[in-house]
C-alpha cells in the first residue's frame, strides 16, 4: 500500500479518515486547538489493529503559513515495523476480544429486555382496546334501548293524535330549547300539552364515563290558553334533540 491518504483535518473540514482507512483507524483532529498547550492544532490517529501487509513507512505532512503569510510545509516520516507477536500480544489480543465478547453479550440482553418490554406494552394495548371494545358494545346496546322506547313513544303518540282528530288540537315541531311557544289561537281553557323527540343524534364514544349516562328531556312549565313554556335537557357530546308538541281540548 503506498501513498494512500490516511486521514486529515482542514480549517473548512472535520478531521476524517480517508479511502481504505474508513472504520479502520479513529481520528480526531483541529486546525484550532491542541490539547498540548504548545501546540496550535493536531491531528490525532489511532489504528488498533494494522494487519501485517500495512506496516511500512508513513509521513506526517502540515501546510501552513509563515508569519509574512508565505505558504510552507512541515514534515515528518516514521517507520511501522513488523513483528512477531509476543505472549504478552496475544494475551492483550485474547483479553480485548473477550471484552468485545462481552459487550455483545451485554448488547443483546439490553435488546432481549426491550423486546420484554415492548411484548409488555403489546398486551397492555391489546387489553386496552379489548375493554374499549366492549364498552362499545354495552353503550351500543343502551342506544339500541333507547331507541326501541323512543319508538315506543313516538307510536303513543300517534296512536293518541288519531284518536283526538275530533277535538280541538294544535300541534308543532321545534328544536328542543328553552323557549316560550304560544298558540296559533287561544283555548277557551287551559289545554293539555303532551311532548315527545321526533330527532335525537349524539356522537358515541368509548371514552364517555358510564357514570356520566346520555341525558334527553323536554318539559312543559306554565301552561295557559295562549301558550306555554318549554325547557329541555340535553346532556353528551354533539347532542341534537328536536321535538313535537300537541295542544288539545280538555
Amino acid at each position: 500500500m503506498q501513498n494512500e491518504a490516511v486521514a486529515n483535518v482542514t480549517p473548512y473540514d472535520t478531521a476524517v479518515a480517508e479511502g481504505p482507512f474508513v472504520n479502520v483507524v479513529t481520528v480526531e483532529g483541529s486546525t484550532e486547538a491542541s490539547p498540548a498547550t504548545d501546540e496550535q492544532a493536531y491531528l490525532q490517529v489511532v489504528w488498533e489493529n494494522p494487519l501485517e501487509d500495512q506496516g511500512g513507512s508513513y509521513s506526517c505532512e502540515a501546510m501552513t503559513l509563515t508569519a509574512d503569510r508565505h505558504p510552507t510545509s512541515l514534515s515528518k516520516t516514521f517507520e511501522i515495523s513488523v513483528t512477531e507477536p509476543s505472549i504478552s500480544d496475544l494475551v492483550k489480543y485474547v483479553a480485548a476480544h473477550e471484552r468485545t465478547i462481552a459487550d455483545h453479550k451485554k448488547y443483546i440482553a439490553d435488546l432481549e429486555r426491550e423486546n420484554e418490554e415492548l411484548k409488555a406494552g403489546v398486551q397492555n394495548l391489546k387489553l386496552k382496546v379489548s375493554m374499549q371494545i366492549n364498552e362499545s358494545l354495552t353503550l351500543r346496546g343502551e342506544f339500541d334501548n333507547f331507541h326501541s322506547n323512543f319508538s315506543n313513544q313516538t307510536t303513543e303518540l300517534s296512536r293518541r293524535m288519531d284518536n283526538a282528530k275530533a277535538q280541538n288540537i294544535q300541534s308543532g315541531f321545534d328544536i328542543c330549547k328553552n323557549q316560550y311557544i304560544r298558540f296559533r289561537t287561544s283555548y277557551k281553557v287551559k289545554p293539555t300539552v303532551l311532548t315527545t323527540f321526533v330527532r335525537l343524534g349524539f356522537t358515541v364514544s368509548t371514552d364517555v364515563s358510564r357514570d356520566d349516562p346520555y341525558i334527553f328531556q323536554v318539559n312543559t312549565e306554565l301552561v295557559t290558553e295562549t301558550g306555554f313554556n318549554v325547557s329541555c335537557i340535553s346532556t353528551g357530546s354533539s347532542t341534537i334533540a328536536d321535538f313535537m308538541w300537541l295542544a288539545m281540548d280538555n
